[in-house]
């Protein structure tokens, strides 16, 4: 049975928690953000295990998602909330907050 790939980053954040461990910021990095719920989960996972330097980046087509590439987008029904939105939610559990618009291979740093 394959992993579910939070699983995996749960147990590395709680690795991160125990004492000793993690001395710097957290970062967290995802592509495909979409409206923002695993990141928020992510962000408060973290949170709950007592991690408080968190910064998250998080990388989407956002309102450049159109109607043609959502028919190549196996996984997606409809459009991405605007940038501007999933910001705001994101905000309210995270400081630190980057999003970054557009095709991943142009957009990243």
């Amino acid at each position: 049975m394959a992993v579910d790939r939070y699983s995996n980053l749960f147990a590395s954040l709680a690795e991160l928690a125990k004492p000793g461990g993690l001395k710097a910021e957290l970062r967290l990095l995802e592509v495909g953000t979409y409206n923002g719920g695993r990141a928020e989960i992510m962000i408060r996972h973290a949170q709950s295990l007592g991690l408080k330097n968190i910064s998250y980046v998080g990388f989407d087509l956002f309102e450049k998602l159109t109607p043609e590439l959502i028919v190549k987008e196996k996984g997606k029904t409809k459009p991405p909330p605007a940038r501007r939105q999933v910001l705001e939610k994101l905000k309210k559990v995270c400081a630190k907050v980057l999003l970054s618009g557009g095709f991943t291979k142009a957009t990243r740093p």
